[in-house]
Parts: structure tokens; C-alpha cells; sequence
């Protein structure tokens, strides 16, 4: 079982880091309820490293509900996604039990357009393929390439969700080999940064911990790393649709 914590331990140790005393004294900076909105913010500027450098999957979501019922629908090539939807893992389209295909994106949407005269029926291993879309009010979709003429098809989606502050002192918070600290000298340097007081000693800690984060990440393997690819007529490796595009 992994480490956590709760709002309540990480409130602890940003006051000590602070140099602040508890909440409901005279002489308190910060009541608990701004150090808690504090603390939510370090929190999720944590969980965006903690992503960065590729350890998503300590918090991915799978879902078979990510498109309309948990099936792509005929004729339907837009669908929108999960309000909790951060980064995209992988979407695989399961044929059968014994057949599942995994579903890659474009390019570019200047792929797009090749799609137009293709069937709109698929089977496995024909060209097929997705791009993700957001409006300016912030919803997202997901439109695929080209749209779905066949029969609903199960589709199984693992994505990163976006992060959940911490509402109440009982929620628990995976926090990744002691990764606590980081999210604690980051809420005690924003309150201190606030009250204009000195930050360097804490700022001097929290490099520390950025530092264990980066080395954390050069010793995990990404999803899909990137590569050179060769996109002369003689490559021969390359997925055959769609075409890649000029580099």
C-alpha cells in the first residue's frame, strides 16, 4: 500500500515550515482555512510534477464509460470528455475478448483530410484514429477519424484525472515516496511570500525535493517515449496509416 497523508497532517507541517503558530491563537498569521486553500494550491502544482515526470500512473482512471455508454456509437465521431479528463493514457477497442486494438492519435489534423474517402465501417486494423478538442469555455471532446459506421463497439479508456483538493481532514492524499514535504514548503513559502518574510531557506529545502522528483523521473520508463523517425520512401517499421508527417 503507498504512502499518505491528510489536509490536517500537511497544515502541521506547513506551520512549522512557516514558522506560523495554530490556527485559532491571537497570535496566528493564517487561519486553517486559508492555509488549507494554500495547501490545495502546492498540492496540485505537486500533482502536475508528479505527472510531468511520468507517474500518472499512481493516480490513472480507467473507464468504459469514457465514450457514450461505454461504446463508440455509429455515425457519432465527436464525444465529449469526462469533466475529470487531465491527460490521455491510451483508448483500446475491444473486438471480442480475444481481440483488442489499441486506437492512436493523428498526427495532426492535417491528417484528417485523408480520411474523407475511406469507409466509415471499421474493422480491426483498418485506418482509423482520434484528436482531442477543447472550446474557449473549456469543455473538451474527443473527434474520431473517420466517424463509426459499424455497430457500437466496447471501448476501454485509461486517462489521468484532474486533481481533487482535499475537501475534509479525512480525505487521504497519495503522496509518492514522502513527496508530503514538497507540498508543505510550498504552502509555507507562498504564506511567508505573502507576509513578505524572508523564503530562501525554505526555497533552498524545496529545490531538495524538485531534485529527488527529477531523479525520480529519469529512472522511469514513459509510455511513449520520443523518437526519431524515419519517414524516407524506404522506411519499412512505420504504422502504415497515416502517413507521417515531414520533419
Amino acid at each position: 500500500m503507498s504512502a499518505t497523508t491528510t489536509r490536517v497532517s500537511l497544515l502541521a507541517k506547513a506551520r512549522r515550515y512557516a514558522d506560523f503558530v495554530g490556527g485559532g491563537s491571537s497570535q496566528a498569521v493564517f487561519s486553517d482555512a486559508d492555509f488549507y486553500d494554500l495547501i490545495n494550491e502546492s498540492a496540485a502544482e505537486y500533482y502536475d510534477l508528479l505527472v510531468a515526470v511520468r507517474g500518472h500512473e499512481y493516480s490513472a482512471s480507467q473507464s468504459t464509460t469514457f465514450f457514450s455508454g461505454g461504446n463508440i456509437v455509429p455515425g457519432q465521431s465527436v464525444y465529449t470528455l469526462p469533466v475529470d479528463f487531465y491527460q490521455l493514457i491510451s483508448i483500446v477497442l475491444e473486438w471480442n475478448s480475444l481481440n483488442h486494438e489499441l486506437l492512436r492519435p493523428l498526427d495532426t489534423f492535417l491528417h484528417a483530410p485523408l480520411f474523407a474517402s475511406l469507409s466509415n465501417v471499421w474493422t480491426i486494423g483498418s485506418p482509423k484514429g482520434f484528436r482531442i478538442t477543447s472550446s474557449q469555455a473549456g469543455t473538451q471532446a474527443i473527434q474520431l477519424f473517420p466517424a463509426p459506421g459499424s455497430a457500437p463497439l466496447v471501448t476501454r479508456a485509461r486517462y489521468v484525472p484532474t486533481f481533487t483538493p482535499l475537501p475534509d481532514d479525512a480525505t487521504t492524499l497519495n503522496i509518492v515516496s514522502g513527496f508530503d514535504k514538497l507540498i508543505a514548503l510550498g504552502a509555507a513559502i507562498e504564506a511567508r511570500g505573502i507576509k513578505n518574510l524572508p523564503t530562501a531557506h525554505l526555497e533552498q529545502q524545496l529545490d531538495k525535493q524538485l531534485t529527488r522528483l527529477q531523479t525520480m523521473a529519469s529512472e522511469r520508463l514513459a509510455d511513449q517515449p520520443e523518437r526519431v523517425v524515419d519517414v524516407s520512401p524506404e522506411a519499412s517499421t512505420r504504422e502504415p496509416w497515416p502517413p507521417p508527417r515531414f520533419m
